[in-house]
């Protein structure tokens, strides 16, 4: 099973083994029927949020293992009961950062698979990893291989990114129709983020919103189930009130079905929502005005690394820039984009002397938060916090003194054993 083999990868030497009982089950701690002890935040869009935490019940870093006897007992639990739990049952280093949480959400459990993946690397490494450029391009896929089937548009960001979706769409025979969503939606400047049998269409000053998502289905001799908000058109689409969305694309933002044969008629209500003259600057145009911040050694950072801070930290980018461009004075320090579903998230900083990770970014606007691949007893520098994990010291740099400490505790990291 993968979370006993991570299970086992998390001891590093310092720790006592447990030996795994024979009753173990998969227990999601975010549950999947979440709704009575799990309500959204207060703020958040309904329809937005319950699509982002049904994906995030399903991630890696929502699961971990539990006995069989202690499963049903947390079931649908509310977060407190959950984590007492484990706290008073469970001793697997697993569930560590899951026992010492403060809270447990989307980002909690998208931090947390980040941790897990990276560990997963360190079971199962791949060939030469370390060998591959931080900016280098996807390889091309050989002629026989899934990935060699029409990959519809190309995209800048990750030439390979659709072809999942895109080949099933083609079994299905809704491909063209996929196609001229993907195709559409780019030339209106918005956002197609491609899964392995969905696109989501997003806005692009956010990308993690939805403004409607197709999602493949063999019914009706090839359609869509599709999810279409037109509280989100209204909100981030300039121009756009509710009524008017409501009107071009129906009032109801649950699921639904779309035909291969109303594929236009959707890209034509989807038109005439989007102002013609409304794109998003172009990289180019952004990168101009990120170098006009004035940042020392800003232009030598890797396109890739930009195109993810100016994502992700917009409108408010100078800190991220300010801890990226310092790396750079790093010997050996390298940076490396990490995408989900072809959108870039955040970035580790490597170094070819260790296997695993030395140090994840997250940029933020106005921030960045940044995990060490340092001991929970590391000095703190008064500014970061412990935690008992194996990426034990976490600091969130929001001006320049920080930042300072930022590449500091970065240099402990590259110069530890």
């Amino acid at each position: 099973m993968v979370l006993e083999a991570l299970e086992a990868g998390l001891y590093s030497g310092l720790t006592e083994r447990v030996v795994l009982p024979n009753d173990l089950t998969i227990e999601h701690v975010l549950p999947q029927e979440w709704s009575t002890h799990w309500p959204l935040s207060d703020g958040v869009d309904p329809f937005q949020g319950r699509l982002e935490r049904d994906v995030a019940k399903h991630r890696l870093g929502n699961l971990t293992l539990v006995t069989g006897r202690l499963n049903p007992k947390m079931s649908n639990a509310p977060w407190s009961d959950k984590q007492a739990a484990l706290r008073e049952h469970s001793v697997m280093r697993i569930s560590t950062d899951i026992r010492n949480a403060e809270r447990w959400d989307e980002s909690a459990i998208a931090a947390r698979s980040e941790r897990l993946a990276d560990a997963a690397v360190a079971v199962w490494p791949r060939p030469n990893d370390s060998d591959v450029p931080s900016d280098q391009p996807a390889p091309e896929a050989s002629a026989g291989s899934d990935w060699a089937r029409p990959a519809g548009p190309p995209d800048p960001e990750n030439p390979s990114a659709f072809a999942p979706p895109l080949t099933i769409a083609d079994e299905v025979g809704v491909g063209k129709e996929l196609r001229r969503i993907i195709q559409v939606t780019r030339e209106l400047g918005l956002f197609p983020r491609p899964d392995r049998y969905s696109v989501m269409v997003s806005p692009p000053a956010d990308k993690r919103m939805y403004l409607f998502t197709v999602w493949l289905q063999w019914e009706e001799s090839g359609s869509f189930r599709i999810w279409k908000s037109p509280t989100a058109f209204a909100k981030w689409i300039p121009g756009v009130m509710l009524e008017g969305a409501q009107a071009a694309l129906g009032s109801s933002e649950e699921a639904g079905v779309l035909l291969a044969r109303d594929t236009e008629p959707l890209l034509d209500a989807i038109r005439s929502l989007v102002p013609a003259d409304w794109a998003p600057p172009s990289f180019e145009e952004r990168r101009a005005e990120l170098m006009n911040l004035g940042i020392e050694s800003a232009d030598q950072l890797p396109g890739q690394i930009l195109r993810l801070i100016d994502h992700r930290a917009a409108p408010s980018p100078e800190i991220a820039l300010r801890f990226a461009a310092g790396t750079l004075g790093l010997d050996g320090a390298v940076l490396r984009p990490q995408q989900s579903k072809g959108d870039p998230w955040y970035f580790q900083v490597r170094h070819p002397k260790f296997s695993q990770v030395v140090a994840y970014a997250h940029p933020r606007p106005g921030e960045i938060r940044i995990e060490y691949r340092l001991n929970a007893t590391h000095d703190t520098y008064g500014v970061a916090t412990a935690r008992d994990n194996f990426y034990g010291i976490v600091l969130v740099a929001s001006d320049d003194a920080s930042v300072a400490v930022a590449i500091r505790l970065l240099g402990d990291a590259l110069a530890a054993p």
